[in-house]
């Protein structure tokens, strides 16, 4: 009998293990999906759509929360890149909400300060609220890069805001 449940005990680990690796294939192969260039994204909007719809769909069904949420990131940035902005905010804030509720503090303030600029012509006021939250999670936990872009963004939309209060 222990015989028996030992060959039992054995299968259930081969089997789990090759789960696992085929798991861990597949979240390297969403991973590498994700790594979508600003450029590539640019240039293939419906392209980038599809393949990261696909990548979010896989990302999701293997409970890989940082691949689905990098997934509607950059979906979040081919739909405002192509005027979608309905879809383009329905997939920032599904990103935000892994991000924040997995405690993934860069990728937060990434997506943070990236909605924030996007809904800049808008809602301004909302706008500034983001990136203000995106850079106060990068000066945290010093993301130098992200904050000089940040700040940038900053004040183009200070900018924006006062060439549209000397209009009126």
């Amino acid at each position: 009998m222990s015989r028996k449940v030992l060959i039992i005990f054995i299968g259930f680990l081969l089997c789990g293990n090759k789960l696992f690796a085929e798991n861990e294939l597949v979240k390297k192969e969403i991973d590498l999906a994700n790594t979508l260039s600003y450029d590539f994204i640019v240039s293939n909007l419906q392209a980038t759509i599809d393949s990261m719809t696909h990548n979010v769909n896989i990302a999701r069904s293997v409970h890989y929360k940082y691949g689905e949420a990098e997934g509607l990131s950059n979906l979040s940035i081919a739909y405002y890149l192509k005027g979608d902005y309905e879809r383009s905010t329905s997939a920032a804030i599904r990103a935000i909400k892994i991000f924040k509720d997995e405690n993934m503090l860069p990728e937060l303030a990434k997506i943070y300060t990236q909605y924030g600029y996007q809904i800049k012509q808008r809602d301004i006021s909302r706008a500034k609220e983001y990136i203000k939250l995106g850079i106060s999670i990068a000066e945290m936990i010093d993301l130098k890069e992200l904050l000089a872009g940040s700040y940038d963004n900053f004040r183009v939309l200070h900018e924006q805001e006062s060439l549209s209060l000397i209009h009126i």
